[in-house]
């Protein structure tokens, strides 16, 4: 890390606790880029981690005249064994918020795991989704993706 300072009498550059005086190794041009290539990297780390712990939520409204009444279904896909509260407890709550008549899995629930150290597979978050949505009579239908 380096840090500068103008004292009207010359430029320091102080770094690793050493003072010299005259120009910075950097220019202007290459300080700003280097400041613009941490601040893109610094947003990158954002978005990973945003998108980690955050689920979208769209609605659609199609109508057909072949139906003799309203059904609410909710459409979940590639959630990869990730996890949205305790147990999946937001994701959860969000579902139980629309009162689906079903839920739909379009698959990628369990495609990315950890392994334990025996070998076995853990797929705890996926399942305590599952396990809430049928402890809720909610009917669930799975399709591998």
């Amino acid at each position: 890390m380096f840090f500068s300072f103008n004292d009207n009498r010359g430029f320091y550059l102080l770094s690793a606790g050493a003072c010299a005086k005259g120009r910075a190794a950097l220019s202007d041009v290459a300080f700003f880029a280097l400041l613009g290539l941490f601040a893109l990297a610094l947003l990158c780390l954002c978005v990973v981690i945003l998108d980690d712990v955050r689920f979208v939520r769209r609605a659609y409204v199609f109508s057909t005249e072949k139906l003799k009444e309203d059904f609410t279904f909710v459409m979940l896909s590639d959630l990869h064994n990730k996890r949205y509260g305790k147990e999946n407890g937001r994701l959860l709550r969000a579902i139980l918020k629309e009162k689906p008549d079903a839920v739909l899995i379009a698959g990628d629930m369990l495609t990315a795991y950890k392994r334990r150290g025996d070998g076995r597979s853990v797929y705890g978050n996926a399942l305590s989704l599952l396990r809430g949505l049928t402890d809720a009579h909610i009917p669930v239908y799975y399709a591998y993706g």
